[in-house]
């Protein structure tokens, strides 16, 4: 799974989809963070979610243009 899959599966849970629907999004590519972040408990979900976000945040700002 390379950084873009990540991206795309933390952004569609973000955006509210979970379970199947969450799945069907990481079209088998993400398995591993679909896994994850379908645990039972919330505060191991908002763990990873985290994570991933740090993780998508820090690619952001290293690819940014700096403003004149």
């Amino acid at each position: 799974m390379d950084d873009f899959d990540r991206a795309w599966v933390a952004a569609h849970y973000l955006l509210g989809d979970r379970d199947e629907a969450l799945a069907r999004a990481a079209c088998g590519r993400g398995a591993p963070l679909v896994q994850a972040l379908s645990q039972p408990s919330r505060e191991q979900r908002a763990q990873v979610l985290a994570g991933e976000l740090a993780r998508l945040s820090r690619a952001l700002d290293e690819a940014s243009v700096p403003w004149p």
